[in-house]
Protein backbone atom coordinates (compact mmCIF):
# COMPACT_ATOMS: atom_id res chain seq x y z
CA UNK A 1 0.00 0.00 0.00
CA UNK A 2 2.83 2.38 0.91
CA UNK A 3 4.62 1.60 -2.33
CA UNK A 4 1.49 2.45 -4.35
CA UNK A 5 1.02 5.72 -2.45
CA UNK A 6 4.66 6.67 -2.94
CA UNK A 7 4.48 5.83 -6.67
CA UNK A 8 1.27 7.86 -7.02
CA UNK A 9 2.81 10.89 -5.24
CA UNK A 10 6.00 10.76 -7.33
CA UNK A 11 3.98 10.52 -10.55
CA UNK A 12 1.83 13.48 -9.50
CA UNK A 13 4.84 15.65 -8.65
CA UNK A 14 6.48 14.74 -11.96
CA UNK A 15 3.37 15.79 -13.90
CA UNK A 16 3.08 19.04 -11.94
CA UNK A 17 6.79 19.72 -12.38
CA UNK A 18 6.43 19.18 -16.15
CA UNK A 19 3.56 21.66 -16.31
CA UNK A 20 5.56 24.23 -14.35
CA UNK A 21 8.56 23.71 -16.59
CA UNK A 22 6.39 24.52 -19.59
CA UNK A 23 5.53 27.98 -18.23
CA UNK A 24 9.07 28.80 -17.11
CA UNK A 25 10.58 28.68 -20.62
CA UNK A 26 12.45 31.76 -21.77
CA UNK A 27 10.02 34.16 -23.41
CA UNK A 28 10.90 36.86 -25.93
CA UNK A 29 10.46 40.49 -24.88
CA UNK A 30 6.79 41.63 -24.94
CA UNK A 31 5.50 38.04 -24.80
CA UNK A 32 3.48 36.02 -22.30
CA UNK A 33 3.04 32.29 -21.86
CA UNK A 34 0.20 31.04 -24.03
CA UNK A 35 -3.09 30.41 -22.25
CA UNK A 36 -3.81 27.59 -24.69
CA UNK A 37 -1.35 24.75 -24.97
CA UNK A 38 2.37 25.30 -24.92
CA UNK A 39 4.37 28.19 -26.26
CA UNK A 40 3.84 31.92 -26.04
CA UNK A 41 1.94 34.81 -27.59
CA UNK A 42 2.69 38.48 -28.02
CA UNK A 43 1.28 41.08 -25.68
CA UNK A 44 -1.37 43.55 -26.85
CA UNK A 45 0.04 46.01 -29.38
CA UNK A 46 2.72 43.60 -30.62
CA UNK A 47 2.83 41.16 -33.53
CA UNK A 48 4.74 37.92 -33.82
CA UNK A 49 7.36 37.90 -36.56
CA UNK A 50 9.43 34.71 -36.46
CA UNK A 51 10.40 34.33 -32.79
CA UNK A 52 10.13 38.00 -31.80
CA UNK A 53 7.28 40.29 -30.69
CA UNK A 54 7.57 43.57 -32.57
CA UNK A 55 5.45 46.65 -31.77
CA UNK A 56 2.60 47.20 -34.21
CA UNK A 57 3.29 50.36 -36.20
CA UNK A 58 0.11 52.45 -35.97
CA UNK A 59 0.03 55.34 -38.47
CA UNK A 60 -1.12 58.88 -37.79
CA UNK A 61 -4.96 58.96 -37.46
CA UNK A 62 -4.96 55.25 -36.60
CA UNK A 63 -5.46 53.26 -33.37
CA UNK A 64 -5.13 49.67 -32.12
CA UNK A 65 -8.22 47.59 -32.81
CA UNK A 66 -10.19 45.92 -30.02
CA UNK A 67 -8.00 42.81 -29.94
CA UNK A 68 -4.73 44.75 -30.00
CA UNK A 69 -3.50 42.54 -32.84
CA UNK A 70 -3.91 45.14 -35.58
CA UNK A 71 -5.01 48.71 -36.24
CA UNK A 72 -7.76 50.68 -37.93
CA UNK A 73 -8.31 54.28 -38.93
CA UNK A 74 -10.15 57.00 -37.05
CA UNK A 75 -13.55 58.14 -38.29
CA UNK A 76 -13.41 60.05 -41.61
CA UNK A 77 -10.13 58.35 -42.55
CA UNK A 78 -9.74 55.26 -44.74
CA UNK A 79 -6.94 52.68 -44.74
CA UNK A 80 -4.74 52.67 -47.82
CA UNK A 81 -1.81 50.30 -47.41
CA UNK A 82 -0.06 51.22 -44.16
CA UNK A 83 -1.55 54.73 -43.87
CA UNK A 84 -4.81 56.44 -42.89
CA UNK A 85 -5.85 58.95 -45.53
CA UNK A 86 -8.64 61.52 -45.15
CA UNK A 87 -11.89 60.59 -46.87
CA UNK A 88 -12.59 62.85 -49.85
CA UNK A 89 -16.37 63.18 -49.93
CA UNK A 90 -17.67 64.46 -53.28
CA UNK A 91 -20.42 67.07 -53.59
CA UNK A 92 -23.77 65.37 -53.02
CA UNK A 93 -22.25 62.76 -50.72
CA UNK A 94 -21.55 62.09 -47.03
CA UNK A 95 -19.01 60.13 -44.95
CA UNK A 96 -20.64 56.82 -44.02
CA UNK A 97 -18.37 55.87 -41.12
CA UNK A 98 -17.33 52.48 -42.54
CA UNK A 99 -13.79 51.16 -42.21
CA UNK A 100 -13.78 49.70 -45.72
CA UNK A 101 -14.43 50.91 -49.26
CA UNK A 102 -14.20 54.61 -50.04
CA UNK A 103 -15.75 55.71 -46.73
CA UNK A 104 -18.57 57.70 -48.34
CA UNK A 105 -21.94 57.29 -50.04
CA UNK A 106 -24.11 59.51 -52.16
CA UNK A 107 -26.96 61.39 -50.53
CA UNK A 108 -30.57 60.69 -51.45
CA UNK A 109 -31.28 62.02 -54.94
CA UNK A 110 -27.73 61.26 -56.12
CA UNK A 111 -26.07 58.17 -57.57
CA UNK A 112 -22.39 57.21 -57.56
CA UNK A 113 -20.77 57.54 -60.97
CA UNK A 114 -17.00 57.44 -61.54
CA UNK A 115 -16.13 58.49 -57.99
CA UNK A 116 -18.63 61.37 -57.95
CA UNK A 117 -22.27 61.81 -56.97
CA UNK A 118 -24.46 62.56 -60.00
CA UNK A 119 -27.87 64.11 -59.39
CA UNK A 120 -30.76 61.86 -60.38
CA UNK A 121 -33.04 63.59 -62.89
CA UNK A 122 -36.61 62.83 -61.86
CA UNK A 123 -38.89 63.30 -64.88
CA UNK A 124 -42.37 64.78 -64.81
CA UNK A 125 -44.82 62.24 -63.35
CA UNK A 126 -41.88 60.41 -61.74
CA UNK A 127 -40.76 59.94 -58.15
CA UNK A 128 -37.53 59.11 -56.37
CA UNK A 129 -37.05 55.58 -55.02
CA UNK A 130 -34.26 53.71 -53.27
CA UNK A 131 -33.70 50.45 -55.13
CA UNK A 132 -32.70 47.31 -53.18
CA UNK A 133 -29.28 47.32 -54.89
CA UNK A 134 -28.40 50.63 -53.23
CA UNK A 135 -28.07 54.14 -54.57
CA UNK A 136 -30.99 56.25 -55.70
CA UNK A 137 -32.99 56.15 -58.89
CA UNK A 138 -36.33 57.36 -60.09
CA UNK A 139 -39.38 55.59 -61.42
CA UNK A 140 -41.85 56.93 -63.95
CA UNK A 141 -45.39 55.92 -64.71
CA UNK A 142 -45.90 55.84 -68.50
CA UNK A 143 -49.20 56.85 -70.06
CA UNK A 144 -50.20 53.17 -70.11
CA UNK A 145 -49.54 52.75 -66.35
CA UNK A 146 -46.30 50.71 -66.69
CA UNK A 147 -43.29 51.76 -64.67
CA UNK A 148 -39.70 52.06 -65.83
CA UNK A 149 -36.41 52.91 -64.13
CA UNK A 150 -34.59 56.10 -65.00
CA UNK A 151 -30.82 56.48 -64.62
CA UNK A 152 -29.10 59.68 -63.52
CA UNK A 153 -28.57 62.29 -66.19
Amino acid sequence: MRLQLTTWLLTGFTLIGGALAQTTAVLPANAVASRYGDGWQCMRGHERIDKVCNPIQVPEHGFLNFSGEGWQCERNYVRRGQACLPIRVPAGGYADGTTFGDGWRCSRGFQERDGACAKVAVPVNGYLVSPPTGGDGSVCADFDGRTRNVLPS
